[in-house]
């Protein structure tokens, strides 16, 4: 398991297949995935979680990760980092992996 401070890891395109969220998503922590499009917007987030019900529904690992991701995970605005403590409380109670943090539509 890896644990990065590094974001590019953590970051993968919408038209990747499952399969290589999943490579990714084993070699990281916490497993989640942002999604971005080709121009390295914030798309939404994948993590394990959401692969495995869409497996468990569809059984079909060929489909892009556009599919499947989550296009409305609670997010943080750069300018809101002053609320660090809030973002870390939100995170707990809601056993959340990571809150993606944005400025201007980029991670």
């Amino acid at each position: 398991m890896i644990y990065k401070s590094d974001l590019s890891f953590f970051r993968i395109n919408h038209k990747k297949k499952i399969t290589e969220a999943l490579k990714k998503l084993s070699l990281i922590n916490p497993p989640i995935l942002f999604v971005v499009n080709n121009k390295n917007n914030f798309v939404g987030t994948v993590t394990d979680g959401d692969i495995r019900r869409h497996i468990l529904l569809n059984n079909d690992l060929s489909v892009n990760l556009e599919k499947l991701v989550n296009k409305k995970p609670l997010i943080c605005n750069y300018r809101d980092l002053k609320k660090k403590i809030y973002y870390e409380k939100i995170l707990n109670q809601n056993n959340l992996k990571g809150i993606p943090v944005l400025k201007s539509k980029k991670i």
